[in-house]
């Protein structure tokens, strides 16, 4: 699998040079909020509404404590951002790798190439595993 090719200019890469800025905005995000102790929530340090699963049903929806999670392995609390959304340090260790090759091929004018069946395949399934731990949890866990 060929990760790397030529581009024709930078103007070419400008997705990628947001992905990375996506990435730093969201870390640094991550270190200036404090992770919730209740393990989501962390999201209305930014001014942003209860999530809606949780406000009408009492119920967390599938990304709930993702923000918290994100922010706790940020500060180095693993445990806590675990608790908060096991999927939670696995998905942004993906994004920083994926940032860190974004930044390194816009860098280096060459095209990151994501578009292999066995990473599609991959993706799919972590889709489908974090979606039914979502349905899951919704189903079992209450918030109230």
């Amino acid at each position: 699998m060929k990760l790397f090719e030529a581009a024709a200019s930078r103007k070419a890469l400008t997705g990628q040079g947001f992905v990375f800025l996506a990435w730093a905005v969201t870390t640094g995000l991550a270190a200036w909020m404090e992770p919730n102790s209740a393990g989501y929530g962390t999201h209305r340090q930014l001014g942003l509404p209860p999530c809606g699963a949780v406000a009408l049903a009492g119920r967390p929806c599938p990304g709930c404590g993702l923000t918290t999670s994100w922010t706790a392995t940020v500060h180095g609390a693993f445990g806590h951002a675990f608790q908060a959304h096991p999927f939670g340090t696995f998905l942004y260790v993906l994004f920083t790798v994926y940032a860190i090759l974004a930044l390194y091929g816009w860098l280096s004018q060459k095209h990151l190439r994501l578009n292999d069946p066995l990473l599609a395949r991959a993706g799919t399934g972590l889709l489908a595993v974090f979606m039914i731990y979502g349905v899951a949890r919704f189903l079992l866990v209450r918030y109230r």
